[in-house]
């Protein structure tokens, strides 16, 4: 990471403060009805991504910031889906330096890297307890993220 960029966002995270972590939709399914594969376990490959809405941030006042990342989990054996999951969640920032956040948020850099790794950051050790949960209301064997 280049060093400005790791200055703007040292400052873009100190002008930010979480306020609440919301999950607004969490939808999962399997696709084999039956139980899981017998080898499931050792040819299983479980994918994810993460999106954002395309007007991230949402604004809902002078203080305050919405981030609406979707979270995909497909668990995959061998070429077949056999699980999925989709979480949608609200992260709700209040903005505790408006000119910090709006000169840091214009670096293009900056704005990437605070969306795919800090974001993450902040939801990965919620996101793996909400699919060990999913998998577990299918009676489907957990796969535990890292």
């Amino acid at each position: 990471m280049k060093e400005q960029v790791q200055k703007n966002l040292q400052e873009l995270v100190r002008a930010l403060q979480i306020q609440s972590i919301q999950f607004t939709e969490i939808h999962s399914k399997i696709f084999q009805p039956s139980s899981p594969p017998e080898n499931l376990e050792k040819d299983v490959n479980l994918c994810w991504n993460q999106q954002f809405a395309d007007e991230d941030p949402v604004k809902i006042s002078d203080t305050e910031l919405v981030f609406r990342p979707k979270y995909v989990f497909q668990v995959k054996n061998k070429e077949d889906i056999v699980f999925e999951a989709t979480m949608i969640s609200a992260l709700i920032f209040s903005v505790e330096n408006k000119d910090s956040f709006d000169k840091c948020w214009k670096d293009e850099e900056t704005r990437k890297f605070f969306l795919e790794k800090q974001i993450v950051r902040l939801m990965w050790t919620i996101l793996r307890q909400q699919l060990m949960d999913c998998m577990s209301r299918h009676s489907f064997p957990p796969i535990p993220l890292p």
